[in-house]
């Protein structure tokens, strides 16, 4: 079974000069445009590059949930701006005690079926996206799902609400004869 990860790394601005563990410097040189490219439009007077706030939100439902039945993890994307991001893309590495049944966005398309990637596209400053993903649980440890949106093109502002992470009990199966259904509940 080949299994996929992902690594989020997110690097802060630095100064010039700092040594990576390995010894060999990040970068040598007083050159603005290197130490901190997203300042350069505002150092030589020109436009500052957009920044937003994109947050993620995850939620899994039921929790617990017995092995076999569905589980539904639900995304929620905030835009807290200032800016309108255009390009979004929320992306989910699914546990191996899963297997996708149908993936979807509230706008945009999703694809994949062990890393899935939803690419949302434009979010409005306070607007928010929701991603849908349907799986089916086998038995197992409880499940640990992490996922995380970004934004190639806009800053992100406060990049330490782009990951959400739900944890699901799987319980037994259900015993032979028995019928689960499961019903959203949706309240006015």
């Amino acid at each position: 079974m080949t299994r996929f990860f992902f690594v989020l790394v997110i690097i802060p601005a630095i100064v010039a000069g700092v040594m990576l563990s390995t010894g060999h410097a990040l970068f040598d040189t007083d050159n603005l445009a290197e130490r901190w490219p997203s300042q350069l439009p505002r150092a030589q007077g020109g436009t500052i590059p957009p920044a937003a706030d994109l947050a993620l939100s995850k939620t899994a439902a039921p929790s617990p949930v017995p092995a076999g039945m569905p589980l539904t993890y639900t995304l929620v994307i905030t835009n807290y701006g200032p800016s309108d991001v255009t390009d979004a893309i929320l992306t989910d590495a699914l546990p191996d005690d899963v297997s996708l049944n149908m993936a979807f966005a509230s706008q945009g398309s999703c694809h994949g079926t062990v890393i899935v990637v939803c690419n949302v596209g434009a979010i409005s400053s306070s607007a928010t996206v929701t991603a849908t993903l349907v799986v089916t649980t086998v038995a197992g440890d409880p499940v640990v799902n992490m996922a995380y949106v970004t934004s190639f093109t806009t800053n992100d502002a406060n990049p330490d609400n782009n990951t959400a992470t739900a944890t699901t009990v799987i319980g037994p199966a259900p015993a032979p004869g028995n019928l689960f259904i499961y019903l959203p509940l949706v309240l006015k």
